[in-house]
């Protein structure tokens, strides 16, 4: 990791953006030599958050997404309309609980 103040930043702005794209290297930005940003390449970013896994993964079919959901709910025990629309209230409870406790 390499820092550089932010002033001077402005100035080097393409090359920082070259280094940061080319090499993965992570730039720490400062101002009174307190990090303040930090950039780095779309590649290292995408890392970070996990999204190159997920942007990879094949699309699953709506139909088989249902079906399969509907199997989970079934295995799990909620077989009937009642016991969805019951277990949905819970949730829905519950959330408004928590809700309460962080306000």
């Amino acid at each position: 990791m390499n820092t550089v103040k932010i002033v001077d930043a402005n100035q080097q702005l393409s090359e920082l953006v070259n280094r940061a794209t080319n090499t993965s290297e992570l730039i720490i930005l400062t101002t009174d030599g307190k990090a303040k940003a930090v950039l780095l390449g779309v590649d290292v970013f995408e890392q970070l958050l996990g999204m190159r896994e997920y942007s990879q993964r094949e699309i699953m079919p709506f139909d088989n997404l249902q079906k399969q959901f509907q199997e989970a709910l079934i295995e799990a025990g909620y077989d009937s309309h009642e016991k969805i629309v019951n277990l949905v209230q819970e949730v829905k409870r519950e959330m408004a609980t928590e809700r309460q406790k962080n306000l």
